[in-house]
């Protein structure tokens, strides 16, 4: 991605997406994409409002997320939506979430300290496993395995995926 101004992500033959690298990766088509260039969280969800600007999405055990409605690619109902790891920021599940901010509850169940950075697998919504990448900025608390934890992330770092066709079970064309 660092030596392109455009690039191509193909799969089974066909382009599934192109563009420059950082609308590629902020803002994947499709399911394939969002895991190809990187690590994607994904729920699924259904969209309950759709304004000019920001749709809303219902995710099973989650407050209502909040989605710019330019990203739900023309879904009027059931989505994925996403978020990657780097954008979400740790803190206690304690207190009414945050205004502004887009928050799912969960538990960690790795704790891993990288050096520059913590990375954290957490049992979330549905029995979705999310991942967070925060960086080690030294001195906060870090969340520990077995500890319910709330993860939030600014509205505008959510994307909508097409959900990707199982291998060998492509359409006919």
């Amino acid at each position: 991605m660092t030596m392109s101004d455009r690039l191509a992500v193909m799969r089974h033959g066909r382009i599934d997406q192109i563009g420059r690298p950082e609308d590629v990766y902020e803002r994947p088509s499709t399911e394939f994409v969002a895991g190809f260039l990187g690590a994607s969280n994904l729920l699924e969800g259904e969209v309950k409002e759709r304004g000019a600007d920001w749709a809303t999405v219902v995710v099973a055990g989650v407050s209502p997320l909040s989605v710019p409605a330019n990203r739900l690619n023309g879904s009027t109902s059931a989505v994925k939506v996403g978020v990657r790891p780097e954008k979400i920021r740790l803190e206690q599940d304690i207190g009414e979430a945050p205004s502004g901010w887009n928050c799912v509850a969960g538990t960690v169940r790795v704790a891993t300290f990288v050096g520059v950075s913590h990375q954290y697998t957490i049992d979330g919504p549905g029995g979705a496993t999310l991942t967070v990448y925060e960086q080690n900025l030294g001195g906060d608390a870090i969340p520990r395995e077995g500890e319910r934890v709330r993860l939030k992330w600014r509205p505008e770092h959510t994307f909508v995926v097409a959900s990707s066709t199982p291998v060998g079970e492509e359409e006919e064309s």
